[in-house]
């Protein structure tokens, strides 16, 4: 048996065989952002910032009225089949009126903006009173990221082909607006305030092979039940405009 998986299906399916084993009630952040969608969106009109070709929203779909998609890459924007309207431009500059979006989903988008601050004061313009901002994002201290910060973009793709067995493009990461504070301070300047924000773990990338699967999941367990709970990968949570 080869201790190297084949694909991503094969390494996600045995990672989560160990974690139903040696933490059964460990949560990715992925699962949390799914909840918060799932929570907030009512038959309203949704923007999803930085759609790319699709991503977790699709599974909630059905929930929004109208699914707006935003993206600056036009080969990604023509890949998606999921969202209602397409929106080809720069999140700093969005066409959309002030106060007619209910929902702003920003899954894994917050560490490529270069500047941050205008694209909040653009959501916080386009938000409508009581809107909120869903946000899905690395941790700025995590290890990992301290380490892919400093990493060519070229090293980054060959370790996600290679290593994890992804194939999707990577985009240029500034990680400007990816700590705690910094969300809440970007948010609390153009009146986003916090509704809540999570940290997550994610053993995924530790899993180069089988052998490296469980000390992965220890360690997420260790730090999960620690003081060192700042170092996990994700930030999560929900901005509301007040």
């Amino acid at each position: 048996m080869s201790i190297l998986f084949k694909d991503t299906k094969e390494r996600r399916m045995y990672i989560n065989k160990v974690l139903a084993v040696h933490y059964p009630e460990f949560k990715t952040g992925s699962l949390y952002f799914g909840e918060y969608l799932k929570r907030f969106i009512k038959d309203q009109t949704v923007l999803d910032a930085g759609c790319g070709a699709g991503g977790l929203i699709s599974e909630f779909k059905t929930l929004a009225k109208t699914l707006i998609g935003v993206d600056s890459d036009s080969e990604a924007l023509s890949n998606n089949h999921i969202v209602d309207q397409k929106i080809l431009g720069d999140l700093e500059n969005l066409p959309q009126q002030e106060n007619s979006i209910d929902i702003v989903s920003c899954e894994f988008v917050l560490e490529h903006l270069r500047s941050p601050e205008r694209v909040f004061a653009e959501f916080a313009r386009v938000l409508k009173p009581g809107g909120r901002l869903i946000f899905l994002t690395p941790n700025h201290y995590n290890p990992i990221m301290i380490m892919s910060r400093i990493t060519p973009l070229t090293i980054h793709h060959l370790f996600r082909k290679y290593f994890l067995k992804r194939t999707e493009k990577p985009y240029k990461t500034y990680y400007a607006a990816n700590s705690y504070n910094t969300i809440i301070k970007l948010g609390a300047e153009v009146g986003l305030v916090v509704g809540e924000i999570k940290r997550a773990g994610n053993p995924e990338y530790l899993c180069f092979s089988k052998l490296t699967v469980l000390p992965s999941v220890l360690l997420e367990k260790i730090i999960n039940r620690s003081s060192l709970d700042f170092l996990k990968m994700y930030l999560v949570g929900y901005l509301v405009k007040s």
